[in-house]
């Protein structure tokens, strides 16, 4: 079996026609995922992707991790039909406070779009045909700048919750805003196998496990 020394993980938010920062309109989303089927790429979930890296080892060769931060509602109505069709999986990181809401978490700044988030009941449907769930935190905060005490809510807690409600382990995490300290980082490796940040770049079997590069999809043509 061919293998890779690189992986990428493409970082997604909301599948939506509105322009704005976190938006990607649908037909680029199905021409991306039609373009990487079409190339022969295979889509991996993180939890798959922590068993190569525990081990050192080479990537499956056209392999790409899809994932998908906030949780939008339009993921369930717009990507999940296209993932379902070609067949690729996808990791989600919800804000485990929110789902059922909107995005109007309390750090949001204005200029992004109001969007409803995943209802429960959704995510238990995208569940069984195998999407993968993480955490993405309670309320979206900036990590790096809260207590001892809250950050330990916000990063055990959210865990708690998506276990509770989903019924399955959760053991992948992304920092809100791509922010962390080292301490955030302990945090988090003391209760996830891998998290991702937001740093551009390619993953290797090598990459830190608790701050993975990812490649915002935006910059595919």
């Amino acid at each position: 079996m061919k293998s890779s020394s690189t992986l990428p993980i493409l970082m997604y938010h909301g599948v939506d026609a509105r322009p704005s920062v976190v938006t990607l309109h649908p037909d680029r989303f199905r021409w991306q995922i039609e373009w990487l089927n079409k190339c022969g790429y295979n889509g991996i979930s993180l939890g798959e992707l922590v068993r190569y890296i525990a081990a050192g080892e080479s990537f499956p060769a056209r392999a790409v991790v899809l994932t998908f931060d906030d949780g939008y509602q339009n993921l369930y109505t717009e990507a999940f039909p296209i993932l379902r069709q070609y067949g690729f999986s996808a990791t989600v990181f919800l804000v485990a406070g929110f789902c059922n809401k909107d995005n109007r978490w309390p750090s949001q700044p204005l200029n992004i779009p109001t969007m409803k988030l995943l209802t429960w009941e959704q995510i238990g449907e995208m569940a069984r045909f195998g999407i993968e769930f993480g955490s993405h935190t309670i309320n979206h905060p900036r990590l790096d700048r809260l207590p001892a005490s809250t950050l330990h809510h916000e990063v055990v807690m959210s865990k708690v919750i998506l276990e509770n409600r989903l019924g399955r382990p959760i053991t992948t995490f992304a920092y809100p805003y791509g922010q962390y300290s080292e301490v955030v980082r302990d945090a988090v490796r003391n209760t996830y196998d891998l998290a991702c940040g937001t740093q551009l770049g390619l993953a290797t079997p090598t990459s830190d496990p608790y701050v993975l590069e990812r490649v915002e999809a935006g910059y595919l043509s």
